[in-house]
């Protein structure tokens, strides 16, 4: 039986090691397993015909730990990434992690839109009439979305994320600025053909 001084003593002892483990290891996330399922549920969709690329596993962007991470107690680190383009706007997918040793095993997924090109261009001359520049970079009204999750929900993740974007590219109706020309209707062909013999 250990009496009260030398239980304190081995529960400091613990937390000691406890806190040296965790911080001298490296962040917990399996980059590797977490590309392949996000390429997994990439499958689902069609690359796009006019892309630069042969496949998705091209777009996806790893960002491997950098020597030192496993020592940082705080912070979070960006993992993977991937753009995402529409007609009207640009989308930037992330999956981060916390180096916090209480939170490995959560992660962050978050959707930002990027400018629309109009408001773009607005921004830019306001920009650089004032200060000489344009910050193009993100900010929070960017963010569009953002969840925790663990590994084993991660294709739950990925569902809210595509509802969320679709969600932002619905138009409550046709935008009526777009010039369009309607197709005429062409009249069949006649057909004529030969009497039977």
């Amino acid at each position: 039986m250990l009496n009260g001084g030398d239980a304190m003593s081995l529960k400091i002892d613990l937390k000691k090691i406890l806190k040296k483990e965790f911080t001298e290891s490296p962040p917990k996330m399996d980059i590797d397993r977490m590309r392949d399922e996000f390429l997994t549920w990439l499958a689902q969709l069609k690359l796009p015909a006019d892309a630069d690329v042969s496949s998705w596993l091209e777009c996806v962007k790893v960002f491997r730990p950098e020597p030192g991470e496993g020592s940082l107690e705080s912070g979070r680190r960006i993992r993977i990434a991937l753009r995402l383009y529409t007609r009207e706007n640009q989308y930037l997918l992330s999956i981060s992690e916390s180096l916090n040793p209480e939170n490995r095993g959560v992660y962050t997924m978050a959707v930002h839109v990027n400018w629309q090109d109009r408001e773009k261009h607005m921004q830019e001359l306001v920009e650089k009439s004032y200060t000489g520049k344009f910050n193009d970079s993100l900010r929070a009204k960017h963010t569009l979305w953002a969840q925790t999750f663990r590994m084993e929900e991660i294709q739950d993740a990925f569902n809210s994320c595509a509802i969320a974007m679709l969600g932002n590219e619905l138009v409550g109706r046709k935008d009526s600025r777009i010039d369009t020309t309607p197709l005429g209707r062409r009249p069949s062909p006649k057909v004529t053909f030969p009497e039977p013999e």
